[in-house]
């Protein structure tokens, strides 16, 4: 449950759904989810460590920052970052990540550059879904 001002909140669900829409026209479209659904899972908690994890369909988000708008930035920057690997690592991937081993890690030398646009990109994407 969310604790803290409900304006706080919908201001950030609104940076979100632009961030979205910005990250979208870099390639056009949005990708192919699972049950035509993306989630944003996000846990912002004073014991939290701050964390995102992407995956197909979802994004998993934590934080101890709370979404004020003096600290709500940063949260803002990480689900930008993990719902452009939507695309970029989960969509589109360094070839030895597969196939998945899942008795041992999938080491590949070509993670830097699927990070480093991913990293562009989701800053980009911050940054053009400003509102004017």
């Amino acid at each position: 449950m969310f604790q803290g001002p409900a304006a706080d909140l919908d201001a950030y669900a609104k940076k979100v759904q632009r961030m979205v829409k910005e990250e979208k026209g870099v390639f056009g479209e949005l990708p192919t989810f699972d049950f035509a659904r993306y989630t944003f899972i996000a846990n912002y908690l004073p014991q939290a460590t701050s964390d995102g994890m992407e995956h197909r369909n979802s994004t998993s988000l934590t934080s101890p920052r709370s979404l004020r708008p003096e600290e709500g930035t940063r949260n803002l920057g990480t689900a930008a970052h993990e719902f452009f690997h939507a695309w970029n690592v989960e969509r589109l991937r360094p070839r030895d990540l597969e196939p998945f081993d899942f008795q041992r890690a999938n080491m590949s030398d070509a993670l830097w550059l699927a990070e480093g646009f991913t990293q562009y990109y989701g800053r980009l994407a911050l940054r053009r879904a400003q509102p004017d």
